[in-house]
């Protein structure tokens, strides 16, 4: 089965539309193009580019302007990118398309091993804090010849350069480059994990905030691009919680990709700067942990409930429905928690106490929490030989003989660690919702 997984990405400087803005405060040098020889391209290493979010949003929002022109987008691949940190290391000694050897800037790309059919180079100088990527894509966007390279069909991938330099020759801090090659057609695409992961997405925001990344295979080996709107068909977001298998196409081929929509998390007791948003955000998201209150707040230093915890299980195993005898005296038939305590009984989840009890309304313990999340693992078949001795916890000798293996694996795998700078491991303690999000959060990554 597919592990559900969020992946975030900086995009600070994404923006579903470029404004062009009517004052430049940067300068753009005359681009240059270059038609070059015919002739085979050089396969590169099948690694990861290497791009900062700044190079990324620059590759992002040139992509949106070919796109709106129906244009194809361009994609980036390792050694191209390499080629763009030479050049941009050498803006700030010769600000110019001429290298400070005296050579062309494209012999950057024939020392990279790059073949094309051609070439071109756009680059930009301005001030630290005033050339961001919207920023130097409007100035280029403005410039016809820059305009020009950004827009060209001859183009397939292209790789940005982002430095700053508080020293150069001509007085700029920041400086920009894009280097265009074309000359290859990509055989295969593919996005990113989509064979692995379902990718979540809020309701209120375009496909292009999710961070996806395109894979495309062509002669240079491996290259990326970003999944933005226009690629894709099939999405709606207004189907919150559905499993929607979306077609991504590019460069005449197609590929899927699995998103499901979900409302946003707006609980104001769980500010963006809290050490705990995000794993709050990954668990809402699931459906494995809600808001209280009809949802208006989620109480995040709350300790967590003996019912609360089984049925977040019973969520996470998609709530299956059940026809079973319930042997509790205080699990009245019918309320919230039910069926999950019936569920995760029958499961070997949880036994109850020896007096026939399951005490729902209890905070829940950090070692039952361990325990129940220990069957589980073992109910899924996933593997729980971790051990680890926690025996360096000044309090480890409280931990009571049905819950030993279970926190050794918890302590092993990271699920729990020790509290007041690791001195404790709190056993009997209980777990703040905001703790068990994060807890939830490292189970779900540990068997990604």
């Amino acid at each position: 089965m597919k592990i559900h997984r969020f992946w975030k990405k900086a995009a600070a400087c994404v923006c579903a539309a470029l404004l062009l803005m009517s004052s430049l405060t940067a300068f753009a040098k005359e681009p240059v193009v270059l038609p070059e020889k015919e002739g085979k391209i050089t396969a590169q290493a099948e690694d990861s580019a290497l791009f900062t979010d700044y190079e990324w949003a620059v590759l992002y929002l040139t992509n949106k302007m070919r796109m709106a022109s129906d244009g194809q987008p361009l994609s980036t691949f390792s050694a191209l990118q390499s080629a763009a940190d030479v050049r941009e290391n050498e803006l700030p000694l010769n600000f110019d398309h001429t290298r400070p050897d005296g050579s062309s800037y494209s012999t950057a790309l024939d020392e990279a091993g790059i073949s094309r059919s051609s070439s071109g180079e756009n680059i930009a100088g301005g001030y630290m804090g005033n050339i961001d990527p919207v920023t130097v894509m409007n100035l280029w966007l403005n410039s016809p010849g820059h305009r020009a390279n950004i827009m060209s069909s001859l183009y397939t991938h292209m790789g940005v350069g982002y430095l700053e330099n508080s020293y150069s020759t001509s007085g700029y801090t920041a400086f920009w480059v894009q280097l265009f090659t074309g000359g290859c057609t990509p055989d295969r695409i593919y996005v990113d994990g989509a064979d692995l992961y379902y990718y979540f997405l809020p309701s209120d925001q375009p496909i292009d905030a999710a961070g996806l990344v395109l894979i495309a295979e062509c002669d240079h080996g491996i290259c990326y691009l970003p999944v933005t709107e226009e690629m894709c068909s099939g999405y709606d977001p207004s189907r919150v919680g559905e499993y929607q298998s979306v077609t991504v196409s590019c460069y005449g081929l197609q590929t899927t990709v699995d998103l499901v929509s979900y409302t946003p998390m707006t609980f104001p007791d769980v500010p963006e700067d809290a050490w705990f948003h995000d794993y709050v955000e990954y668990v809402y998201m699931l459906g494995i942990m809600q808001g209280k209150y009809n949802g208006t707040v989620f109480e995040p230093l709350s300790p967590v409930l003996r019912a609360e915890f089984t049925l977040m299980l019973h969520r996470l195993e998609g709530l299956p429905e059940v026809d079973i005898e319930n042997t509790f005296p205080d699990v009245p038939n019918g309320d919230w928690y039910t069926d999950a305590v019936l569920w995760a009984n029958d499961a070997g989840i949880v036994t109850g106490y020896s007096n026939g009890r399951f005490d729902p309304l209890n905070s829940i313990t950090r070692e039952q929490m361990a325990v129940m999340m220990f069957r589980y693992a073992n109910y899924l078949g996933l593997d729980t030989s971790q051990r680890a001795s926690y025996a360096h916890y000044q309090d480890a000798a409280n931990v009571q003989d049905f819950a030993e293996e279970a926190m050794s694996w918890a302590v092993a795998t990271g699920l729990i660690s020790g509290k007041y700078d690791q001195t404790l491991l709190d056993p009997q303690g209980s777990t703040s919702r905001a703790e068990c999000a994060t807890i939830m959060t490292r189970f779900l990554n540990l068997y990604s």
